[in-house]
C-alpha cells in the first residue's frame, strides 16, 4: 500500500526538530526518518534509511527542499536516483 514518508533535518542537536514534525504528521505521514545533521553532510542515516525504506508508489514529503539536499546539483543527483529506481514521480 502506498504511504506519505516523511524526511525531517536539522543542522545540529540543539535546533528542534518538533514543527517539521507536526508538518509532516498533518500531511499524514504514516513513516517519519530525521537527521541532526548538518546539510553538508553526504552521509545522513536517517537519508539512509529513508532510501532503503521508500517503495515506488510512496509520496516523500519534506518541509523544505533545503531539509533534503545540499545544493541545486545535489536535489538532481537526488532526483536521478528516485528516478532510476522508480520512485520518483512528478503530480502536475
Amino acid at each position: 500500500m502506498n504511504e506519505n514518508v516523511g524526511y525531517v533535518r536539522v543542522s545540529s542537536s540543539s535546533q528542534n526538530i518538533d514543527s517539521q514534525i507536526d508538518s509532516l504528521n498533518a500531511a499524514g505521514c504514516a513513516k517519519i526518518f530525521t537527521d541532526k545533521i548538518s546539510g553538508t553532510k553526504k552521509e545522513r542515516q536517517g537519508w539512509n534509511e529513508l532510501m532503503s525504506y521508500i517503495r515506488s508508489g510512496d509520496i516523500l514529503v519534506i518541509t523544505e527542499l533545503s531539509r533534503m539536499s545540499r545544493s541545486l546539483a545535489h536535489l538532481l543527483e537526488i532526483t536521478e536516483e528516485l528516478k532510476a529506481s522508480g520512485r520518483f514521480k512528478i503530480f502536475t
